[in-house]
């Protein structure tokens, strides 16, 4: 038994030393996954007549931010793994009114090594209202700062999402283990995550919320004070917390909450199944 495992335990090393050795050999050739070249791409586009954004990059953390000026700006920085690099490319184009940046995926390889990869896609527009944007990423974040549109859809399944300042009726955003951060002038929202926390801070009240998560908490701030809704709250095994007048809980192990305050058809519905929901007034 002994001598058994003696020739296994020499031959894992000697696969062990094999596998470094050839790692070292392909990181000295320039070619190992390891090896990273800088990321550098601009373009720019003319703003008048694009009402539309769609974004869909997998790995890139994504900004769409406003700035002064006409033209929108596209600039992608970073470094990537050269096994990267000859797969990806930025391809972005315009037609009827959208504009589509896309990073294609030219070569799928069946087998990948967890490469570098450390991009920033950041979109700069003018002070406009488009109609819609969409963002969709797997591993990326994406970040929407001080944006006018009338719908955002995001999407993100593993990377962070947060909407900063933004003026827009409709946001559906989807994250499965990343968190959802939202604050700004905003009218109905649709969120919905996994694993993820999700955080709403609102100047009021003004359509309605739709919230649930698996096991993340979910947190509900509102400036102006809340007079007219329809709420529905509900946690498995978290704690419900609300200083709203008039949505006080019975007792504090209470993890079901339904009622509604005045005559008002907004409804604000909240679920997690293993996270707290909390429901506040600013101060």
């Amino acid at each position: 038994m002994m001598i058994w495992r003696r020739s296994l335990l020499r031959i894992a090393l000697t696969c062990i030393i094999i596998g470094l050795m050839g790692n070292f050999i392909l990181y000295f050739m320039g070619i190992s996954p390891f090896n990273t070249v800088a990321v550098s791409e601009n373009r720019s586009f003319k703003s008048d007549s694009i009402n539309n954004i769609v974004i869909n990059a997998a790995m890139d953390d994504i900004q769409i931010e406003r700035i002064s000026g006409d033209a929108i700006t596209l600039t992608r920085l970073g470094s990537q793994s050269v096994q990267y690099s000859e797969r990806l490319a930025l391809n972005t184009s315009i037609d009827n009114g959208t504009l589509d940046i896309t990073v294609l995926e030219l070569k799928k390889q069946r087998f990948t090594i967890n490469a570098s990869y450390d991009v920033d896609l950041t979109l700069s527009v003018p002070d406009k209202i488009f109609e819609a944007i969409t963002v969709t990423t797997i591993t990326g974040d994406i970040q929407l700062n001080n944006i006018h549109s009338i719908n955002n859809t995001l999407k993100s399944e593993t990377g962070h999402v947060q909407v900063n300042g933004t003026d827009s009726r409709l946001n559906k955003i989807r994250t499965v283990t990343g968190d959802i951060e939202l604050d700004g002038n905003t009218v109905s929202l649709d969120l919905n995550s996994t694993t993820g926390e999700i955080v709403i801070k609102l100047a009021e009240l003004a359509g309605d919320i739709q919230a649930n998560t698996m096991t993340g908490d979910i947190t509900l701030y509102v400036g102006k004070p809340v007079k007219a809704v329809q709420t529905v709250l509900h946690t498995g095994t978290g704690k419900i917390r609300t200083d709203i007048a008039g949505l006080e809980l019975s007792q504090d192990s209470d993890q079901f909450l339904a009622r509604s305050l005045g005559e008002g058809n907004l409804e604000v519905q909240m679920s997690s199944e293993n996270g707290d929901i909390t429901f506040h007034q600013t101060k």
